[in-house]
């Protein structure tokens, strides 16, 4: 029965190469509401503890088919996201913690909607980071994130 879930969570083109084992392993922590730890889980070579930016983005967004993130939201601690990260006018209607996280092609949140948090505590992105336009609606937190590349950021919270 897990063999079928996860065969049909790659039914999207963003992950027609199918998941990694790194990436299934994300999604059994986040369907169970645990923190996904790369480098507790597959040991601090970055080489082992990467994530495609198309799987973050399906994963965040919730358009990974047959995939129910927890209550919780997703967290993600030690992950490199090799490639460019493109959430750009996307909502996402999870809780969203990616700390302590290498961002090596940059990330573009411009204009997505978080419908609950985001924290990218820790994380270093090392090309750019455009924030542009991008609501949060309960909170952010950038807490010891280093921009390398530069941040273009107008970020908007929305306290109820």
């Amino acid at each position: 029965m897990i063999i079928l879930f996860l065969g049909r969570l790659t039914g999207g083109t963003a992950l027609a190469q199918g998941l990694s084992p790194q990436e299934t392993w994300v999604l059994q922590q986040a369907a169970a509401g645990l923190t996904a730890d790369l480098q507790e889980g597959f040991g601090p070579e970055e080489k082992s503890r990467q994530l495609r930016g198309h799987f973050l983005e399906a994963l965040l967004t919730g358009e990974l088919s047959g995939f129910k993130a927890h209550r919780r939201g997703v967290s993600v601690k030690n992950a490199v996201i090799a490639d460019y990260v493109n959430l750009k006018s996307a909502e996402v209607p999870l809780a969203v913690e990616l700390h302590a996280c290498r961002f090596p092609a940059g990330l573009d949140f411009s204009y997505a909607l978080f419908k609950k948090s985001l924290s990218l505590d820790g994380s270093k992105v090392e090309s750019m980071a455009l924030f542009n336009g991008m609501k949060v609606e309960s909170d952010a937190s950038f807490n010891k994130t280093e921009f390398q590349g530069g941040a273009l950021a107008a970020v908007y919270t929305q306290f109820k």
